[in-house]
């Protein structure tokens, strides 16, 4: 690679310095360096360019010890400022976690004292409304259940006249008499059914002061 060549203007100083620290980062620690002019250009090398070179000691680029020391103690304080910082972090989260499992475990405890609470309420109305409350029918008493069916009619079998032989003879001059038929008896009643069939109808009766509100069914019918 070609070194890098700076014009010699006013402002040599700061070519200078630029080119001082572009020798010192590509060359080794071990080399030297030359600065030339030719043709009115100062030019860097490392390896002399003519009878007017000039060697240029280069920079020594290894910390000192005590900036070696600084750096550690540097490193060691930003090492303990990262620890502090994640375990500021974990308390914070656990103390987040704790607050949020405590508000659910809160909330889970007031349904099942609100379940309790309406499960005793309800329980003492359906006292209260089977103690004062009853039901009382609204419309024509329903047909009694369940609904009565007639029984089958039972068949008789019918029985054959009894034939003497005497008075077949005695009464038709020896010719016997016809068929009679026996009685045959009446058909039991049939119980009709009822044209509209319905469930009953009521309504809820308390004593002043009682209000109810439970399963219609527990209470006694008036």
């Amino acid at each position: 690679m070609k070194p890098p060549i700076l014009s010699s203007h006013p402002r040599a100083p700061i070519a200078l310095a630029l080119g001082l620290w572009a020798a010192a980062t590509a060359l080794p620690a071990a080399g030297e360096v030359y600065r030339c002019t030719e043709n009115g250009q100062t030019v860097y090398s490392d390896h002399p360019c003519g009878s007017h070179a000039v060697t240029v000691p280069l920079l020594d680029s290894t910390p000192s010890a005590a900036d070696q020391k600084a750096a550690r103690e540097r490193a060691a304080d930003e090492a303990v400022q990262v620890r502090e910082a994640q375990t500021a972090r974990r308390k914070v989260q656990a103390a987040e976690d704790a607050r949020l499992a405590a508000e659910a475990r809160l909330a889970t405890e007031a349904a099942e004292q609100a379940r309790r609470n309406q499960e005793r309420a309800r329980l003492v109305q359906q006292d209260v409304g089977a103690r004062y409350c009853h039901r009382v029918y609204v419309g024509p008493m329903p047909y009694p259940y369940p609904i009565p069916m007639a029984p089958p009619p039972v068949q008789i079998p019918t029985p054959m006249p009894r034939i003497v032989p005497g008075q077949q003879a005695g009464n038709s001059g020896g010719k016997p008499l016809p068929f009679v038929q026996a009685p045959v008896p009446r058909p039991a009643p049939i119980v009709p059914r009822p044209p509209h069939p319905y469930p009953p109808a009521y309504r809820i009766v308390c004593e002043p002061g009682y209000v109810y509100d439970g399963p219609e069914d527990l209470l006694p019918v008036e």
